[in-house]
């Protein structure tokens, strides 16, 4: 008997321990539906993939009008994979946070990591050059990637 009360003790333990992680996890970030696609590829040419990231048109506070993945030399002479693009401030209104994010994918479709970049004070209608840079992965490493971005007004 006192294995049964072991094992359901341990079954509570455990499904308590894995709603508490999916429960902060769907509150730490953007989820899979914030995400747009991106054309990754060993060739690293990546391609404008335009598209302004917006589920529901003008009314975006901000909105990734174009990406793509690129190469980029180093102050050190090494060369470095990177997300480049364009954020615009779709409102007439100050942008305290911006942050775009970037997942990058191999072969098998699995994620290598997640890269950021962030910026602060977006002025109203203004555009935001941005580069995530994709560190410690090779060209040849990176099948794909997707990408997303968040908004702030304080």
């Amino acid at each position: 008997m006192a294995d049964n009360n072991e094992f359901s003790r341990r079954s509570v333990l455990v499904g308590t321990a894995t709603g508490l992680t999916a429960a902060v996890a769907g509150c730490s970030g953007s989820s899979d539906d914030d995400y747009e696609e991106g054309n990754g590829g060993d060739s690293g040419n990546g391609g404008d993939n335009g598209g302004d990231n917006s589920s529901s048109g003008d009314e975006e506070t901000a909105s990734i009008t174009e990406h793509e993945m690129t190469t980029t030399e180093t102050d050190y002479g090494t060369t470095e994979l990177v997300v480049e693009g364009t954020v615009k401030n779709n409102t007439d209104e100050l942008i305290d946070y911006v942050e775009v994010s970037v997942r990058a994918y191999n072969d098998d479709d699995q994620q290598i990591d997640t890269y950021m970049a962030n910026t602060t004070e977006l002025g109203g209608g203004k555009e935001w050059p941005f580069e995530v840079s994709l560190y410690d992965v090779e060209e040849s490493d990176v099948a794909d990637y997707d990408i997303a971005i968040e908004a702030n007004q304080y």
